[in-house]
């Protein structure tokens, strides 16, 4: 694997709401730094915070489906106190390359080459939605590189029950002449009735690029959103310590799927439900869901 590039500032544009409450305008105020490691051939994105800091111990986080290291951009910075953070942008989406082919392992993999890149030792991973996903196959492949584990709001896939739709891939993407206008066709999947539209805002922003064609989506279109379909296999091989937060009123990990996830993990630690939350709880529920993250980050220290 080459060596990654130097950390730069990461050069945005971006013009936040004067409505924006003050830990939002403070937090992405202390913009990550923006790195690429070379994993398998392809550039992967990253944005670092206090990431040069040997000294602290590490956090990954890892975005859902087709999403990007920006998910949790206005986030990271609560955590500096005691962690250098990095999030990653995982191949064929944000701002890492799109690969010919993507297996069901690719993600995992690009995570645990991330880790081996920096020499982490015991890192924390927190991956919310597709991104918790891929943090459990992490843990089941290599439990004994990772310290400590939050999912949030993640799905997998039960043979006795209904089971995630395959997200096909896209054949093209619409190209749009503005950024405002890609920007306004910007939705999440699934919907929810509650979001902070300032937060939307900033992660539709930073969803769209620019080409010779016009503004288009980052992800890459032959992305399909790989799960395994058997999720007891899965999950009885994982012997990482892990917590799951999920959302009350959330269609992924409700109808006792949070809890029959947690019940099925050898070395599950706590579970937490985050009232009146949906999916994106980030979105709908921010504060809340940091203030449950110091906390059981604090737990394990402790």
């Amino acid at each position: 694997m080459e060596p990654a590039t130097n950390l730069l500032k990461q050069k945005s544009h971006y013009t936040l709401s004067h409505k924006a409450p003050a830990w939002i305008r403070n937090n992405l105020a202390c913009a990550g730094l923006s790195g690429q490691v070379f994993i398998d051939g392809a550039s992967i994105h990253y944005l670092g915070w206090e990431w040069d800091d040997q000294s602290r111990p590490a956090i990954i986080l890892i975005h859902g489906f087709r999403g990007h290291a920006h998910w949790w951009s206005f986030l990271a910075p609560f955590f500096l106190d005691t962690y250098r953070i990095a999030a990653i942008d995982l191949s064929g989406m944000g701002d890492s390359d799109h690969r010919d082919s993507y297996g069901p392992f690719r993600f995992a993999e690009d995570i645990l080459a991330f880790i081996d890149h920096f020499s982490l030792t015991a890192p924390t991973l927190i991956g919310h939605s597709f991104g918790g996903s891929q943090v459990l196959k992490v843990c089941a492949q290599a439990p004994e590189r990772i310290g400590h584990a939050i999912i949030v709001d993640t799905y997998v896939n039960f043979p006795d029950s209904d089971q995630l739709p395959v997200i096909a891939p896209l054949l093209q993407t619409k190209k749009h002449p503005s950024r405002e206008q890609a920007i306004d066709r910007f939705r999440l999947d699934p919907p929810q009735p509650e979001v902070s539209d300032i937060l939307l805002h900033h992660i539709a922003y930073h969803s769209v690029r620019h080409s010779h064609a016009g503004w288009h989506w980052k992800f890459d279109p032959a992305l399909t959103n790989f799960e395994e379909k058997n999720g007891p296999a899965l999950l009885e091989n994982v012997q990482t310590k892990i917590d799951y937060v999920y959302g009350e009123r959330s269609i992924v990990a409700g109808n006792g799927r949070a809890q029959r996830i947690f019940q099925l993990l050898p070395n599950a630690n706590q579970l937490v439900k985050l009232d009146n939350a949906y999916h994106h709880l980030m979105l709908d529920h921010p504060l809340e869901l940091v203030d449950t993250l110091q906390k059981l980050l604090q737990a394990v220290r402790e």
